[in-house]
């Protein structure tokens, strides 16, 4: 029986640990319900630090900082505050004097990743986490686990590696109902068995055929390459003789000086036109929105010609999600490829950024800023030991590193997951998970979104609800982009073909662009930028 005990505390240890980062029992720093007495145990050097459960405030979820500084054992209690309340922006807040976070985590990380004190008064400071080794679950710390239980337990709740295929998220009810039996009482969030009843007809033919046919092959092979003809284009940007340019690092530098000397307004709105003209089938033409998009009077006509962008996508062979799916990919791939081919890589991340930051916040495109921050969280990126210096593109890049490192980031990984709300300024949703789905190809979905089975679930169906709702949201979108592009009545041609998918797929892949499946070509992307 210790054996199976001490088996469950470390599987189960290991899943809290795999949880999304805003989830604060993700981090090893939480160690939950602890005396004052035992943290101030843990704590033997200045700077150590640890956060627990506050059990004196009387107000169940606060939590408190306990660290070490100046030699002398401290305590701060973590503030919520409430912002923009009554409305439907509220959210919650957490501070210890001025500066406050959406999340627990991002909080702390500030704080130990920009050397502010925890306080003005006493100047502590937070460097060395005190990890907790065994789970939070008071069942497992008691070892009141069984092995049938924990078994079942540890098999909702282990990050998985490998993700789900489409048609399996029906199957999952059944599971569910099973696992609603097990002494640990587990059942599926309210809601999602009458979410999945309304699962497009398109999505439920597809499982229905994935069930009836032979799944076998490669999986990858469904995105097709031959959606961007690359013997049709042509730019200013490549030399008359454009057969030797893959990876070319004096082409690249061109194009990483001229990307530095815009505005990031100009690069968010270039980005969104060829955005929008992908989603509309004029790849060609960026001058096909001032054309064709004039605002109706009519709402129902408005509605109409908002729903035909969706139409197309759905129903025209033309213009396939897997057109998406190839203008994001590249799109990452690219940004990441200027940041390792720049003599100053910390000055272009910052670049990267503060357009990211365009396009969410005023552009409000989150395709575009979906695709640059995959692209910059990749690990060959954010890890401390490779050539990025970190510690001088936040002291250089304060700001832009800051955003970057918790608004950012956060809204990222709600994209990911589908719970994040859109603005009212949106202009283009996200729409590669999207794509994801309704294209089968699974294995590119990012483990970390589908990881337990409930979660899974939730995955599948948060994705499939702005599936459905896309065609209501395109009219409103629409608008919102006409009005952000009134301002560009002239274009950048160069800044243009630099966001280009034509251009990204030649400069990363060159003539094995046509010969090469999708999986290959980003497998040799990344051998690259890891060799590099």
């Amino acid at each position: 029986m210790s054996s199976v005990n001490s088996n469950g505390v470390r599987e189960i240890l290991e899943w809290e640990l795999s949880l999304d980062s805003r989830d604060i029992r993700a981090h090893a720093w939480y160690h939950g319900a602890m005396s004052r007495q035992k943290a101030e145990a843990q704590l033997l050097n200045n700077g150590d630090f640890l956060v627990r459960d506050c059990s004196s405030s009387g107000r169940p979820g606060d939590v408190v900082l306990s660290c070490r500084w100046d030699n002398a054992n401290l305590h701060f209690l973590i503030h919520k505050d409430v912002v923009q309340k009554d409305t439907i922006y509220e959210q919650l807040r957490f501070r210890f004097e001025s500066d406050s976070f959406d999340t627990v985590p991002d909080l702390i990380t500030y704080h130990v990743g920009s050397g502010i004190a925890i306080s003005a008064g006493s100047g502590a400071l937070i460097t060395n986490p005190r990890n907790r080794t065994s789970p939070l679950l008071k069942a497992v710390q008691k070892n009141l686990i069984v092995e049938g239980v924990r078994s079942d337990y540890v098999s909702i709740c282990r990050a998985e590696s490998e993700p789900v295929p489409v048609f399996s998220i029906v199957e999952k009810v059944s599971t569910l109902e099973r696992l609603k039996q097990k002494s640990l009482n587990l059942s599926p969030p309210v809601g999602l068995i009458e979410e999945l009843e309304s699962i497009p007809e398109k999505l439920l033919n597809r499982i229905e055929n994935e069930r009836n046919e032979n799944s076998g092959g490669n999986i990858w092979e469904k995105v097709s390459s031959s959606n961007f003809d690359l013997n049709l284009f042509s730019s200013i940007l490549l030399p008359a003789n454009d057969d030797n340019v893959k990876l070319d690092r004096g082409l690249f530098q061109i194009i990483i000086a001229r990307l530095l000397e815009s505005s990031d307004r100009s690069a968010a709105l270039h980005l969104t036109k060829l955005d929008y003209n992908l989603l509309t089938g004029n790849e060609g033409s960026v001058d096909d929105l001032e054309n064709t998009s004039k605002i109706e009077n009519n709402d129902a006509n408005e509605l109409s010609d908002g729903k035909k962008i969706y139409e197309k996508l759905f129903h025209d062979s033309q213009h396939r999600w897997n057109n998406i799916i190839e203008r994001s990919l590249s799109f990452s791939h690219f940004v990441v490829a200027t940041i390792v081919m720049a003599d100053n890589p910390e000055l272009t991340i910052n670049k990267w950024i503060n357009i990211a930051g365009e396009l969410k916040s005023s552009v409000g495109n989150f395709f575009s800023f979906a695709s640059i921050m995959r692209g910059l969280l990749m690990p060959q990126i954010t890890r401390s030991d490779g050539n990025i210096n970190w510690l001088q593109l936040r002291q250089q890049f304060t700001t832009a590193t800051f955003n970057f490192e918790t608004i950012f980031r956060a809204a990222y990984q709600g994209l990911v997951k589908g719970t994040e709300c859109y603005p009212p300024i949106t202009t283009i949703s996200e729409l590669f998970l999207v794509a994801l789905i309704l294209e089968d190809v699974m294995e590119m979905m990012p483990s970390t979104c589908i990881s337990a089975e409930e979660s899974q679930l939730q995955f599948f169906c948060n994705h499939l609800k702005q599936i459905r709702s896309l065609a209501s949201w395109s009219s409103i979108q629409r608008r919102n982009l006409e009005r952000q592009l009134a301002e560009t009545s002239v274009d950048d041609i160069v800044l243009q073909d630099i966001f280009r998918t034509e251009l990204h797929l030649i400069l990363l892949w060159g003539s094995d662009y046509p010969d090469k499946s999708l999986k290959e070509r980003c497998a040799q992307m990344d051998s690259f930028i890891k060799n590099s």
